[in-house]
């Protein structure tokens, strides 16, 4: 990260937010896809390798509990759990805030929510106001 001692906490979680839509591609229909607390896990996981410093790398059964609290477990999910575990404490904050602003983002379009609502991936797209139905 460069040096952005200038910017005030909000705005380095908002300049790591635009970096996540516009360099990875995770936009609000990306996160929508997340309607199931994944955002606010991986912002919990970014604090808690915050909070434990060093005790980052204490292995539990060859894994760290922030790696297993990590709610995705694919190759590419565990492939930004690394590069987020490589941060800067200060870099880690950031993170978990732009992952709570989206989180809190995606809650506020889904408002306005009807039942049986979709997501482009045909999941529900608000939590506790849209019904999974069998079509």
């Amino acid at each position: 990260m460069k040096d952005n001692t200038a910017l005030t906490g909000a705005e380095l979680i908002a300049a790591e937010r635009q970096e996540q839509i516009h360099k990875h591609g995770w936009d609000v229909a990306h996160d929508d896809d997340y309607g199931r607390g994944e955002l606010m896990q991986a912002a919990a996981t970014a604090l808690s390798l915050y909070a434990s410093g060093d005790m980052a790398n204490i292995c539990v059964a060859g894994q760290t509990e922030e790696v297993k609290m990590w709610p995705w477990q694919t190759e590419f999910g565990l492939v930004f759990f690394r590069k987020i575990e490589r941060k800067s404490p200060l870099e880690k904050l950031i993170v978990a805030g732009a992952l709570i602003a989206a989180e809190i983002d995606r809650l506020q379009r889904a408002t306005n929510c009807t039942e049986g609502c979709r997501n482009a991936s045909g999941n529900p797209s608000c939590p506790g106001c849209c019904i999974p139905t069998d079509k």
